[in-house]
């Protein structure tokens, strides 16, 4: 999804310049994490990417909004949490990529998006998995495939399904 949108950020990044500095600072955080998404899908580079998503999340969890906008800052912390822990689950770094898969985790239940939630589950336990924590590995990729079944995601379904299949 990022890569489709990354075309647009200068075009986007006009129609912001009359928002209010928090909802610009979530709306750049947003932009900044699809920057980071097509420097490790186009460039491969992935200390350059994992770095482009620490910066947003540290930026956006210091970032004091309105009640109104914490469902925002939430997405954007969900989001740039589980890029980052693919980056390192890419790179070999189970734990950290583990740590990471449960704080977007943790981020993704105060937004109530259960799609978010089951992608979230499904790398988790996969992480896990390639860590050999195998009982919590089956429980999150389980849990996720649940989910998976209550919003009857046909694709998706099968993705937890073929994760469940390599366990």
């Amino acid at each position: 999804t990022g890569q489709s949108y990354l075309d647009d950020i200068p075009i986007h990044k006009k129609n912001v310049s009359n928002l209010i500095a928090d909802e610009r600072a979530i709306l750049d955080a947003i932009f900044e994490i699809w920057a980071g998404m097509d420097v490790y899908t186009k460039q491969s580079n992935y200390d350059e990417a994992q770095k482009i998503f620490t910066a947003s999340i540290n930026k956006t969890q210091n970032l004091l909004v309105d009640k109104r906008l914490a469902w925002f800052k939430n997405v954007v912390l969900s989001l740039a949490y589980r890029q980052r822990a693919f980056m390192q689950q890419i790179r070999g770094l189970f734990e950290s990529a583990i740590d990471d898969f449960k704080q977007g985790l943790h981020y993704s239940r105060f937004i109530h998006f259960d799609h978010e939630e089951a992608t979230l589950r499904n790398d988790l336990g996969l992480a896990q998995m390639q860590a050999g924590k195998f009982q919590s590995a089956y429980e999150n990729m389980s849990d996720g495939l649940q989910l998976r079944y209550k919003l009857a995601i046909g694709h998706r379904i099968a993705l937890s399904h073929s994760s469940l299949a390599q366990y």
